[in-house]
């Protein structure tokens, strides 16, 4: 075999183009083969444990009728800040329950859906698993946390769904939800219980 055919001009190119598809197979590996490790929001969400009670309450949180765990509480966390929970996916429940106000408002009355302007500001919610009365509420008119994380949904000035129906059917396309419900109630089902129960127990 003559010396200028081993050497041809295309030979350098395709030995280059071959080894660099080995290479990337050996560093990159197929999907099954790569580093295993959680997804981002994973990552920046772990589950923690139950905090502590806060200064002056005797009892627990695992002694609540319906404690909440680990797995609800992140996933409350997660609905608490979306907003795919109102109708034009512009509000969510932390637009109205600010962080920084201890989970209150900035302003006199809150703003909902569509710039609609409320009758009241929304009250802050540190605290609610001890309550000196089992009512929710400015006026007190639910009966619990999870009763009264349901309103805001359906009320057409805040979160304006048509119903607490049309959420679930919402909820249940979102595919990356599913293994968080099953992590938190046992399956992936969705329902306004169980969106409630996680939002209350965050």
């Amino acid at each position: 075999m003559k010396p200028e055919r081993i050497f041809s001009p295309r030979k350098p190119l395709l030995f280059l183009l071959c080894f660099g598809a080995v290479f990337s197979s050996v560093a990159t590996g197929p999907p099954h083969k790569r580093a295993a490790g959680p997804p981002p929001w994973e990552a920046a969400n772990p589950i923690k444990p139950l905090p502590a009670s806060p200064l002056g309450i005797s009892s627990s949180l695992d002694q609540l009728p319906v404690p909440p765990t680990p797995q609800t509480v992140r996933l409350g966390r997660w609905l608490f800040y979306d907003k795919r929970l109102s109708k034009d996916s512009t509000i969510s429940c932390a637009t109205c329950h600010h962080p920084n106000n201890a989970f209150s408002e900035r302003t006199p009355i809150s703003t909902g859906i569509a710039n609609r302007k409320g009758a009241r500001k929304a009250p802050s919610i540190v605290n609610l698993a001890w309550t000196f009365y089992p009512h929710f509420f400015w006026d007190g008119r639910s009966p619990s946390l999870e009763d009264q994380a349901k309103g805001p949904i359906i009320n057409p000035i805040e979160m304006g769904m048509d119903s607490h129906h049309e959420l679930v059917k919402r909820l249940q396309a979102v595919r990356g939800y599913r293994p968080y419900f099953a992590e938190a109630f046992g399956d992936a089902r969705v329902t306004i219980d169980r969106i409630a129960k996680a939002i209350a127990d965050y």
